[in-house]
């Protein structure tokens, strides 16, 4: 079968060099997914192990788009269980002359009659489908996952902008940190980057902060092999050095409450009440990843564009040899950054709506 996992715009092939380190080929399909052959059996890995995935899909159709009068189906759904809920979300990509909401409806009418005993549920159905549209093709897929891939971990402190933990792991992929297995996050938030590079040295799989995937409704038969990866993970003793700081006791605060509230222990990571614009920390890493703030938290652009400043400054006074930040403030930070680094990588990334950017740069 072939499957279709997304991921964040502008980030599939980091996506696609996370696959192929599990030991999957997978190729870009289109923006925010990329296509696999897989297994029932790579269903449940996939979704065990992916940290930059948001969703593993069974593709069930993919052709030329027309209009939607014209849309066909051919789909064979006998293997499904029967009275399942299901519900279709709809997505449209540009201006086609029709809404998302009435793609939905055209795809929903037209799985119907393939579907044994359906009950519709829009709100959380068993069967999650998924029909998007982008220029002139059509893709429909499964949802394997439920809810998405990034909602893993407990997160009891919620900060006012939370980054993905799936973006956080591209970031942390997008670095050295494979090398040098130290980090400094010097305007942490709620602490995600730390805790995805906890995780990722010790090769904390994704799964075991997940109790259920939408697969079991259908598949029931492979909760055992979810339940043998459960048990069968070896966490790695803790193997980095991973520092950061927040100016907010605030948020401080809500760190040490996200990172003390997990099944698994971030101990290697030491937070403190710092400013991001001095870097006076204990030990300062060669390596330093950030998510700064760049909308209306901060209060105004001068404020946004004097923390950028001094920040680069800072960076450069301690000799950090390399920078990745994550903002739409992309070209004040990169501004600042060129004036001490050699920029490396800018790299837009749809968050939501919102046109953000991974800027990596070095001495």
């Amino acid at each position: 079968m072939e499957l279709v996992i997304s991921t964040s715009q502008g980030l599939e092939d980091f996506l696609i060099k996370e696959l192929n380190d599990l030991g999957y080929s997978a190729k870009y399909l289109k923006p925010s997914k990329v296509l696999l052959n897989g297994t029932e059996k790579d269903i449940v890995k996939l979704n065990f192990y992916l940290r930059q995935a948001h969703r593993v899909g069974i593709l069930l159709e993919k052709r030329t788009f027309e209009n939607l009068n014209s849309l066909k189906l051919d789909l064979d759904l006998s293997w499904l269980p029967k009275g399942l809920t299901f519900g279709v979300r709809g997505r449209r990509f540009n201006k086609e002359g029709f809404t998302s909401m009435e793609l939905a409806k055209k795809v929903a009418d037209l799985i119907y009659p393939h579907l044994k005993e359906p009950k519709v549920d829009l709100d959380n159905p068993q069967l999650e489908f998924f029909a998007e549209v982008s220029g002139n093709q059509f893709i429909l897929y499964l949802n394997t996952s439920g809810p998405s891939l990034h909602k893993r971990y407990k997160r009891p402190y919620q900060h006012v902008a939370p980054l993905k933990p799936s973006i956080a792991a591209s970031l942390i992929y997008a670095s050295s940190f494979h090398k040098t297995k130290e980090l400094l996050d010097p305007m942490a938030g709620s602490g995600t980057i730390l805790q995805e590079a906890c995780y990722i040295s010790r090769k904390v799989p994704p799964g075991l902060f997940r109790e259920h995937y939408n697969y079991e409704y259908f598949f029931p038969h492979l909760s055992q092999l979810k339940d043998e990866l459960y048990f069968g993970t070896v966490v790695e003793d803790i193997n980095a050095y991973l520092e950061g700081g927040d100016i907010s006791p605030k948020h401080l605060e809500g760190m040490k409450k996200n990172l003390k509230e997990q099944i698994i222990p971030c101990d290697c990571i030491d937070v403190y009440l710092k400013d991001a614009k001095k870097l006076n920390y204990p030990y300062v890493p060669e390596l330093v990843i950030t998510n700064p703030p760049y909308g209306l938290r901060m209060g105004s652009k001068n404020k946004i564009h004097k923390l950028y400043e001094e920040f680069a400054k800072a960076l450069y006074k301690n000799d950090v040899r390399e920078v990745i930040t994550f903002t739409a403030e992309q070209t004040k930070m990169i501004r600042e950054l060129k004036k001490y680094y050699e920029i490396k990588e800018i790299r837009r990334v749809l968050y939501g709506r919102l046109n953000t950017y991974l800027i990596k740069a070095t001495l």
